[in-house]
């Protein structure tokens, strides 16, 4: 019989609870550090994950969401289903589709689309000494300007163009979680000695990259109204708040000074974030 564990995952006030064998589970909470393991039974699973005959199957409130033969495959539908679970249970503050970085003085939310090239600027930031919190969700609180960012592993995509394995430290590829044909989940050391942050932080810019090899840096403040806009587009939670979110996002807007950047080289990223 496969031994179960089960983990726990907390994050901006909100829990998931998962179930799992071994492997899976010790993995998750390797590559999620919000994650601790507990008793088993302490609580009622959110996410149960069970492999049966060969087969891998992940249910959400007893119902069967995902199946694979693929052990890659149920890791990466467990981090996607953990990371909606704590998404949907968040109805007080927003929440993004965000990386988040700091440097002490600033903090960054890096908002955008899949392939914007978000991450590769999240990335990027870390290698110039920039503190990592978040590569993919983070939550905002309006009116104080707070942001807690989801801390894991940073989840390379197999499809991207970025050449991040240039950037490796030495000594640490090997704690790199290849997922073939899927992604890869890289722990920050692997690019900066800096250690992570959980705690809650004060947000003050706010960033909508795109990134294009061999383009010039091109940088444009928002206004109030087009900063709400994007912000809008990359609130992930807007129907669990009041309104959609809007009043909210829209107050947010008038509080944090709101780029578009259009760039290639990062030195002149952080050169102007440091100016500014």
């Amino acid at each position: 019989m496969t031994h179960l564990l089960m983990l726990v995952v907390s994050f901006a006030g909100s829990t998931c609870v998962v179930t799992a064998p071994t492997n899976v589970s010790e993995t998750l909470a390797t590559h999620i550090l919000h994650a601790t393991h507990v008793t088993a039974d302490s609580a009622t699973p959110d996410i149960e994950i069970t492999h049966v005959n060969g087969l891998w199957t992940l249910r959400k409130q007893d119902a069967p969401v995902c199946t694979t033969n693929n052990d890659a495959g149920i890791l990466d539908a467990a981090m996607q289903f953990i990371v909606m679970d704590l998404i949907e249970k968040t109805t007080a503050d927003i929440v993004f589709h965000a990386g988040v970085v700091t440097n002490g003085d600033k903090t960054v939310l890096i908002l955008g689309p899949s392939g914007s090239g978000k991450t590769t600027l999240t990335l990027s930031l870390l290698t110039q000494g920039f503190h990592y919190i978040s590569d993919e969700v983070a939550v905002v609180t309006p009116d104080t300007l707070d942001c807690i960012g989801f801390g894991r592993s940073l989840i390379l995509k197999e499809q991207s163009t970025f050449p991040w394995q240039n950037l490796i430290r030495p000594d640490t590829a090997q704690n790199i979680l290849a997922l073939p044909q899927i992604s890869s989940w890289a722990p920050s050391e692997c690019f900066s000695p800096k250690p992570s942050q959980l705690g809650s932080l004060t947000v003050n810019t706010v960033l909508f990259p795109t990134y294009e090899a061999g383009a010039s840096t091109n940088i444009q403040l928002l206004s109030s109204g087009e900063a709400a806009y994007s912000l809008l587009k990359n609130c992930v939670n807007a129907r669990s708040l009041p309104n959609n979110g809007i009043p909210a996002i829209g107050r947010l807007a008038t509080r944090v000074d709101a780029y578009t950047l259009h760039y290639s080289n990062v030195d002149n990223i952080v050169t102007w974030l440091n100016s500014i």
